[in-house]
């Protein structure tokens, strides 16, 4: 008891002090003002590295817990003071991003947020908040829906008739890739319409995105668009060519555009093409004559992002050469790739994808290496002949149109099987390639490449060799296996450092990423010829994994995994 009286007595003097002291640091000097943008930077920040990064070349991924996670980063500066948490509750713009999955939370900050602009992200998972804060129609800057079902979405828009003067970004996504967007009943196929009446008065809109819907094309929400995605369109949705090019007439200040099987299934009439003048990221997807077709019909200035994914229709190989020349006439500039700028390229596949082989370039090399490609050729044909691999005809098609003759570095990734002759051609002769990354399936290929033909002994000049300015060399995920099938090998590795320096070509860095089977003995051997050798250090033994891969070396460690 005496101890307690003695607590309570120092306590209040105590707490007395520390709001004296508080009052007097010089951050409680700071006018609320002042407090309030630096509350909304550190809740922006939050938000933005919480948030899924959105790709132009993907559909947008939502991520409904993502919010919650950022309002419990940033919320713990309304628990510093009184003084800080009352200005945190005054300031409407603090609220405004709801974490749907908590509708306590929702409940709360629909309330703080008064009528400030209302970003929402909606899925099938959330419906129990989802038709309270679709209510509030009027306030909302940013709506995203991301769906499983069509008749969910359609029972949650029922009803929805005020305006939006204030919505900016509108995203529709029902999966259709799930399979239970589109459900069969009897003979019947229920997709989701967009009715010409749910959303009205959508003057501020300048972002939209639908995949999976149904929707007319004189809608009023094409009217003065700046971002525009449209994927996944049902057959008997899908617009002609003029009603297509009638949209994008209403959006003189577009500037970015997503087509992935969007174009319409009659030939296109010969007409003057369309200039978007605004146009900065274009990405078409579709079979070739549908490809071909669409950029026919427009032109556009340089882009600082060009996707184009083309594929074969039928059983008859693309003519990857003429849609290359068709997307390059739609540009009445001389460089519509902006080729003079190009200096990274990567070659890939992408599994599980009807555009299986992948080619991109970058032009910024100072960015990390996940940042988005400037160019980017996806391509998938039907081939007969299994023996027959597509990308060596792309990869002449698209270098035999575009050089790259500045190009300096160059990644090859696994599963990327293309034949020497067409790597040497192709790469072989650039005058400014200095460094290339090669992985798993290609590395004893493109080692055979790289080496010099000793038996030859006329030629030794510089001017003889394959890669004459190369000194950098990348090895990713190879295992260097000794019984692998097409693993480069540390013998033939090190007779191509050997055969380099004899003829005056010598490279001057090495690195390995994820090669387990290296040794450190191996190692020593490459210092010996190579200047700079740097390796992660990963053997096989810290993984402690069993002898796998089926010949191949290759255990499921080792396969790397590449992806508005």
């Amino acid at each position: 008891m005496v101890n307690n009286q003695v607590s309570e007595g120092y306590e209040r003097p105590i707490q007395k002090l520390k709001v004296r002291r508080n009052a007097l640091a010089p951050i409680a000097k700071l006018p609320p003002e002042l407090l309030h943008r630096i509350f909304a930077i550190i809740k922006e920040e939050s938000e933005r590295l919480l948030q899924p990064k959105q790709s132009l070349t993907h559909p947008p991924t939502h991520d409904t817990q993502a919010a919650l996670h950022a309002l419990r980063a940033w919320n713990v500066v309304t628990h510093v003071c009184n003084r800080w948490r009352q200005i945190a509750l005054d300031a409407s713009t603090l609220w405004t991003n709801p974490p749907i999955r908590s509708r306590l939370w929702t409940m709360e900050m629909l309330k703080r947020s008064k009528t400030a602009g209302l970003a929402l992200d909606l899925a099938s998972d959330t419906s129990s908040s989802n038709r309270t804060v679709i209510s509030h129609i009027k306030h909302i800057k940013t709506l995203k829906f991301q769906y499983d079902s069509a008749e969910a979405l359609n029972f949650l828009f029922m009803g929805l008739s005020d305006e939006a003067p204030h919505l900016e970004n509108l995203s529709i996504i029902v999966n259709v890739c799930h399979g239970s967007a589109f459900l069969l009943r009897g003979r019947e196929v229920v997709r989701f319409l967009l009715q010409p009446l749910t959303f009205r008065g959508t003057k501020a809109l300048r972002r939209l995105t639908l995949s999976g819907v149904d929707v007319r094309w004189d809608s009023a929400l094409f009217h003065g668009l700046s971002h525009l995605s449209l994927r996944n369109l049902s057959a008997e949705c899908k617009p002609t060519w003029r009603q297509l090019m009638d949209m994008l007439e209403l959006m003189p200040e577009l500037q970015a555009l997503v087509l992935d099987s969007a174009f319409p299934l009659e030939t296109p009439s010969s007409s003057f093409p369309l200039h978007l003048p605004n146009l900065k990221e274009l990405a078409v997807y579709s079979v070739d004559a549908e490809v071909q077709s669409f950029f026919s019909r427009i032109s556009f200035p340089p882009l600082e992002r060009l996707y184009v994914g083309c594929r074969s229709a039928g059983p008859s190989l693309v003519d990857y050469a003429s849609v290359i020349t068709a997307v390059s006439r739609s540009c009445p500039f001389v460089d519509t790739f902006g080729v003079a700028d190009i200096r990274k390229l990567k070659i890939h596949q992408r599994m599980a994808s009807k555009y299986g082989f992948c080619i991109e370039v970058f032009r910024d090399l100072s960015r990390p290496n996940t940042f988005e490609s400037n160019l980017e050729f996806l391509f998938g044909s039907h081939i007969d002949d299994p023996a027959i691999h597509p990308g060596n005809k792309i990869v002449r098609d698209v270098f035999g149109r575009l050089g790259f003759v500045n190009l300096t570095d160059l990644t090859i990734i696994a599963g990327t099987m293309l034949h020497a002759r067409v790597l040497a051609n192709t790469f072989g002769r650039l005058p400014r390639l200095n460094t290339v990354c090669i992985s798993a399936l290609i590395s004893r290929k493109m080692i055979n490449v790289l080496a010099m033909d000793t038996d030859d002994p006329t030629k030794k000049g510089l001017d003889d060799i394959l890669f004459p300015t190369l000194h950098t060399i990348v090895f990713e995920s190879v295992a260097f296996k000794p019984s692998a099938l097409y693993d480069a090998r540390v013998e033939d590795v090190q007779d191509l450092l050997i055969q380099r320096c004899e003829y005056g070509a010598p490279i001057q860095h090495l690195r390995f990423n994820c090669c387990p089977f290296l040794k450190r003995t191996d190692i020593a051997r490459f210092s010996e010829i190579v200047p700079d050798v740097q390796w992660d250090e990963q053997e096989i033994y810290s993984f402690k994994l069993g002898d796998r891969g089926h010949g191949l070396g290759l255990g499921p460690f080792l396969i790397p995994c590449f992806g508005f």
